[in-house]
Formats: structure tokens, sequence, C-alpha cells
């Protein structure tokens, strides 16, 4: 079973001294993935994130974007060339009974989907 690690990699600085909106936003572009799923990722409504976009993301918010800035370089495992398997992220996958990126918004379901990037990496069946 593998282990979940996480490693702050943003300091309480930076996410103080962070836009809310600058900080989705470059985190979504550098990562591949829309606004809209790092938003829904994150946990935060539309609504809520269109009036806070000047804050700085909280602890928990900052922890969750840490998260998924892992899984997606955890998905450079499965492709020859290291580039993430974005588009493994946003569809079905049998054994997690949803998709990657939805299953992964709790930490049991988070620790099943690095499960499956490993052993989709060792080819071991599901």
């Amino acid at each position: 079973m593998a282990k979940l690690v996480r490693e702050p990699r943003l300091r309480a600085y930076d996410v103080e001294n962070s836009g809310g909106e600058k900080s989705v936003v470059s985190s979504a572009a550098s990562l591949g993935l829309s606004s809209a799923e790092v938003i829904d990722f994150l946990e935060i409504s539309p609504r809520t994130y269109a009036r806070r976009k000047s804050q700085a993301l909280s602890a928990s918010e900052a922890d969750r974007l840490d998260a998924l800035r892992q899984l997606v370089d955890a998905t450079r495992q499965l492709t020859p060339d290291g580039t993430p398997s974005l588009a493994w992220l946003r569809s079905y996958v049998p054994a997690l009974g949803g998709t990657p990126l939805s299953r992964a918004r709790s930490l049991g379901g988070y620790a099943q989907v690095l499960n499956v990037i490993s052993a989709i990496r060792w080819g071991h069946y599901l």
C-alpha cells in the first residue's frame, strides 16, 4: 500500500502572501488543468472563489493544492515521455469507481489513486 507523504511545499508565508486567484490560475496553468478543475478539487464553491479572488488560500486549501500537484506529478510515471497523464485523471477508472480527480478529494481516496498509479506503473492487474 502506498504511503501518503505530505511535504509542505508552500510555507505559511507563501500562503499568506499569495493572492487566491493568482495562485489558483498559475497552479492550474502549470498543472495543465482548468481553473474550474482546481477550484473543484480545492472544494471551493464558484461563488466563494469569485468573492475571494484577491484573498490568499487558507492553509487547508494550500495543502489540497500541494496534494493535487503531487498527484499530477505521480501521473508522469504513467507516460513514456514523462508528461502528466491528464486524460487519465479525468477519465473513469473502474478500480476507483470514478475519476481519479474526484476520488482524490478525500485522504483515503487520494491513497487509493496513488495505489492505482503504482499498480499501473508496475504492470499489476487491477
